[in-house]
């Protein structure tokens, strides 16, 4: 029987003070995951959606579980499961499960299997697995024939594949077990740009881009007999489009 699987995947939204160099917009992330949750509901309506982390943009900053609390209420009103990971701005991980819901070590949704890892930091901004972390795709497969998908904050490719600075240092080790297992994606957030998806075996290995830059954009994931398919969705208007807003919201605008 023919099945059809929706992954929506965010990323990075650096919720906290702007900064004017590298994330200007952070002081408005709480907008941008509302504008992204009210699109989720009324016109994607995934299966599941995942954070790829770096929801604050400093986790121990005083006002954090303010913040916190501001971004689970916003993902209380999407339609369908939420998988919430944290990335390195989130700092600690007990403080952040403290108002986000802790997924399993295998989250089953729709015929899929999600693994959400949480990984060692490592210098420079990347990451590695542990090796019992490495071993749960293989027990994913066992007895499974559906998609695995993995998630986790730093990127995993294979070295010199993608003009990115942050990768996992056992990327290498990763990617073979996730082709053991036959596992269909790999998804992750953290380099803000992202990269295009790239294949690895029989995996497809993806980094969406940081919510916060312009033009402020989530990734939906189409599955489909075996083939895996990403569009970006983006939450700004098309500058080619040339549109102004010239409404007023006062007593002199009408």
């Amino acid at each position: 029987m023919s099945t059809r699987q929706t992954i929506a995947v965010l990323s990075d939204l650096h919720f906290g003070p702007a900064h004017a160099d590298s994330r200007p917009n952070g002081d408005i992330a709480d907008i941008l995951l509302y504008r992204a949750v009210t699109r989720l509901n009324d016109m994607i309506r995934p299966d599941v959606t995942v954070l790829l982390g770096d929801l604050l943009e400093d986790g121990s900053a005083p006002d954090a579980a303010r913040l916190r609390a501001r971004l689970r209420a916003i993902l209380d009103e999407l339609e369908c499961p939420v998988i919430v990971i944290p990335g390195n701005h989130d700092d600690d991980v007990d403080a952040f499960y403290a108002y986000f819901e802790r997924p399993p070590d295998i989250v089953e949704v729709a015929g899929m299997r999600l693994l959400p890892f949480i990984d060692e930091e490592r210098p420079g901004y990347c990451a590695a697995r542990r090796p019992a972390d490495r071993d749960r795709f293989r027990l994913a497969r066992e007895g499974f024939s559906g998609p695995i998908i993995a998630l986790q904050h730093v990127p995993v490719f294979p070295v010199g594949a993608v003009d990115c600075p942050f990768n996992h240092l056992d990327a290498a080790e990763i990617i073979a077990a996730m082709n053991a297992a036959d596992v269909a994606l790999s998804l992750s957030g953290h380099y803000h740009p992202g990269f295009s998806p790239l294949r690895a075996g029989s995996t497809l290995l993806a980094s969406v881009p940081a919510l916060h830059r312009a033009p402020f954009e989530l990734s939906v994931v189409r599955l489909h007999d075996g083939r895996v398919e990403m569009e970006p969705h983006a939450l700004g208007v098309d500058p080619a489009l040339q549109l102004c807003d010239y409404h007023i919201h006062s007593e002199f605008g009408y």
